[in-house]
């Protein structure tokens, strides 16, 4: 990873799929970042992020953005609430 990044200022970080492993992965990417001398990352974290947030997934984002501010790189979290994608599986058949 620190090989591929050589040379970039910022980084986009774009989570990864819901896996019990996701910190460990995201923490890898950061380590690479970090010994390619990366200056920013750009997160697409979650919205509520935080150590106790209920939903998971956001304890999870917050992991990451601590483990970015820990290797000492620049941070930027989107935190978004859920991507578009999602939206009909909260619509009925009858709109």
């Amino acid at each position: 990873m620190a090989k591929a990044l050589e040379g970039t200022g910022t980084l986009l970080l774009v989570s990864g799929h819901e896996d019990p492993d996701r910190v460990s992965l995201h923490r890898k990417a950061i380590e690479g970042a970090r010994l390619a001398g990366v200056e920013r990352i750009v997160y697409t974290s979650f919205m509520g992020a935080a150590p106790n947030a209920t939903f998971p997934y956001a304890r999870d984002h917050c992991a990451t953005e601590g483990a970015v501010r820990e290797a000492g790189i620049s941070l930027t979290s989107m935190r978004n609430s859920l991507y578009a994608d999602v939206a009909p599986r909260f619509v009925g058949p009858t709109g």
